[in-house]
């Protein structure tokens, strides 16, 4: 590795929690067809500022881990990551109030990321033999919470259309039938209950927030459509 590097890890780290963390940011707007791209210039002015701030307890980190075991470094570096995140979070509320939640993308899960790569850079570049379990100690915090996100706070992708008394059948075929051809609709079928008339609607599953709220917005414009209730299941 080069020496330059070698002698200024928390340096290295600092800069890698703002590349990540704003990356995330970027590569969630961008896969999310660009709703929310105005808020990313906000988030660099904030990551660059907590960027700086994660340099003294990222310099800690190192002194700290430089000759501990492997186990003990790299779960200094997850408890720091814990930390930290948790330390922006508590400033964003301070700073923005209930304004945390305008943001587009998932500033919690973005952090997470910034601060999990910065704090085990800073160990790894001061072991840097030890690639493997730094690889695999920097996936631990953002998969772990995204797959507690997945199970706990799934999306609904799937949609009960109720149609009104009054619909008639060409309505109801015309509709059906320009369902299928929607982009984004991955099926359809019909749910009648309670004496209602009504069809359950199925999503892709990587379809993204702005293109979910565009067909929905479309389905309650038709004076037809009395109700739309999300369903959660596959």
């Amino acid at each position: 590795m080069n020496k330059k590097i070698k002698d200024f890890p928390a340096l290295i780290g600092s800069v890698s929690f703002g590349i990540a963390s704003w990356g995330s940011a970027f590569i969630f707007v961008a896969q999310n067809d660009w709703f929310g791209s105005g808020d990313l210039s906000g988030f660099a002015f904030l990551v660059v500022l907590f960027s700086a701030l994660t340099y003294p307890l990222l310099h800690f980190l190192h002194k700290k881990t430089t000759d501990k075991s492997l186990l003990i470094s790299y779960g200094s570096a997850l408890l720091t990551s814990i930390i930290l995140t948790i330390f922006f979070i508590l400033l964003l509320v301070l700073l923005l109030g209930p304004w945390i939640g305008a943001f587009s993308f998932p500033v919690l899960f973005c952090l997470l990321i910034g601060s999990s790569i910065a704090s085990i850079l800073t160990v790894y570049i001061g072991r840097p033999t030890t690639w493997f379990p730094a690889v695999i100690s920097s996936l631990i915090l953002p998969v772990t919470f995204y797959l507690l996100v997945s199970v706990f706070l799934a999306e609904p992708n799937q949609l009960r259309v109720t149609f009104s008394e009054q619909i008639t059948y060409e309505e109801l075929s015309t509709f059906t039938d320009s369902v299928t051809k929607i982009d984004g609709v991955n099926g359809f079928r019909r749910v009648d209950g309670n004496g209602e008339t009504r069809i359950q609607i199925w999503f892709d599953s990587g379809l993204s927030d702005r293109k979910r709220s565009e067909i929905v917005s479309e389905f309650e414009s038709k004076s037809f459509i009395i109700k739309l209730t999300d369903i959660e299941g596959e």
